[in-house]
């Protein structure tokens, strides 16, 4: 993920200065300076006692507070015995980072009309214990917890949008509310609050493709879950995470795409709507059959009717379903190796590591897969993977090896690779510089 940060407070000039050069400097409120605190713990320069109901530090609203992709709260903290919530960062009308009365740390985000979010087993935060917290929104469909860089909450989210801070701006150990109810009660130490940047995440990806049979592992994430605390290192769990945020953020974007680019906005939108309840019709069958979507040869047309409806509205929509496939391509959480042991390990997860890349790359009808569209989405991949060649200037090892068997040395799941597949388009970019 590519983060810019927006905010960004170290407190060793006993202010909230900016350093991260946006000029947001936030106005602090304490009941005299001597509640500052140098050094309270080796490496924390500085750090702020709040133990007056009215302390607080204030980030005034801006415009660049809103339109966020996504977003990124870090906060160094030790509490003192609590027995009720305590805010950590809260931004007015959009999101809240604090810890409940039982210890749970929680991020929620404000729909309009409700706020729901991610909490941690209670007891989690201890009084009297530091702690590098996080609460990440990314990209608009997935939240995470951290704490001291390790996972405790995640929750696929209803992919809402960050909604824009409102008039109270952001508050630190307080409400935007206006009243001391959630006032922090212990040490508060650097903050930092980053925004995604859609435009250098995508950059990254481009940077990044890889087999186009290797999106088998993509996969749903819910049903990942269960496995991941007993099985999965942390580098795969954050890879499994990205992997599902960026399925669930493709899907909005498309969308997004499609239906602001029509000519004729109501249509497009009776169109797609029928063929979300045609799909979801399908989906509660084989749920109520017990058998597998991805598997169910109904789901080829309604896919082929999706990806020309896409294609056919607009160049933009196409280009925007095409820059998610490779952003789709640049995610893999799983080496091969790792994913067939796993499989074998625990068959219930054939379905979510197999699903998207049969839907994708097989072009059999018994097999659920889009011949068509998984062809139009291998030329304009080729068609890319060749113009990267020639702007990477030979800075690669290869690059569109069209053999059957991926470049880097394994075996392809799919060893009659077909033109009509987009299987047969290994693309491997080693570029030592992005080229601007």
């Amino acid at each position: 993920m590519s983060w810019t940060p927006i905010v960004q407070y170290s407190f060793e000039n006993h202010a909230a200065v900016d350093e991260s050069g946006n000029g947001n400097y936030g106005l602090v409120e304490l009941p005299n300076p001597n509640r500052w605190i140098d050094a309270p713990e080796p490496g924390i320069a500085s750090a702020i006692l709040y133990d007056h109901p009215q302390s607080k530090i204030t980030i005034p609203t801006k415009p660049t507070f809103a339109n966020w992709a996504g977003f990124r709260v870090n906060i160094l903290f030790k509490a003192a015995p609590y027995n009720r919530r305590l805010n950590l960062v809260e931004g007015d009308g959009s999101f809240a980072f604090f810890i409940e009365k039982d210890g749970a740390l929680t991020g929620t985000i404000f729909d309009g009309s409700k706020w729901y979010g991610v909490a941690s087993r209670p007891g989690t935060v201890l009084p009297d214990h530091w702690y590098f917290a996080e609460f990440r929104y990314d990209p608009a469909s997935i939240m995470v917890l951290r704490l001291n860089n390790v996972r405790v909450g995640l929750f696929v989210s209803h992919a809402d949008p960050v909604r824009p801070v409102g008039s109270g701006g952001i508050k630190i150990g307080y409400w935007p509310g206006g009243d001391e109810r959630y006032t922090f009660s212990g040490l508060i130490g650097p903050v930092s609050i980053s925004t995604l940047d859609p435009e250098r995440e995508l950059l990254n990806h481009l940077g990044k493709l890889i087999c186009a049979d290797s999106m088998g592992a993509v996969g749903r994430l819910e049903e990942l879950l269960p496995v991941f605390e007993k099985e999965l290192t942390d580098q795969e769990k954050q890879r499994s995470e990205e992997s599902a945020a960026t399925l669930l953020n493709a899907v909005k974007l498309t969308l997004a795409a499609t239906i602001g680019t029509s000519t004729n906005v109501n249509n497009t939108i009776s169109q797609l709507q029928s063929l979300s309840d045609r799909a979801n019709k399908l989906l509660i069958q084989n749920q109520q059959a017990g058998t597998d979507l991805f598997v169910d040869p109904k789901l080829k047309p309604l896919l082929e009717e999706g990806y020309k409806l896409i294609i056919t509205t607009s160049q933009n929509a196409r280009d925007t379903l095409i820059a998610q496939v490779i952003k789709l391509l640049a995610v893999r959480p799983f080496s091969e190796a790792r994913l067939a042991e796993l499989l074998e390990r625990y068959p219930q997860l054939k379905r979510c590591a197999t699903g998207f890349g049969t839907v994708i790359s097989q072009p059999d009808g018994t097999k659920g897969g889009i011949s068509d569209a998984g062809k139009g989405i291998a030329d304009d991949l080729e068609k890319i993977c060749r113009d990267l060649w020639d702007s990477c200037q030979g800075n690669h090892s290869d690059c569109c090896d069209k053999s059957t068997q991926p470049s880097n040395g394994g075996t392809t799941s799919n060893p009659k690779v077909g033109r009509d597949s987009c299987s047969d388009v290994h693309i491997h970019v080693h570029c030592s510089e992005p080229t601007k």
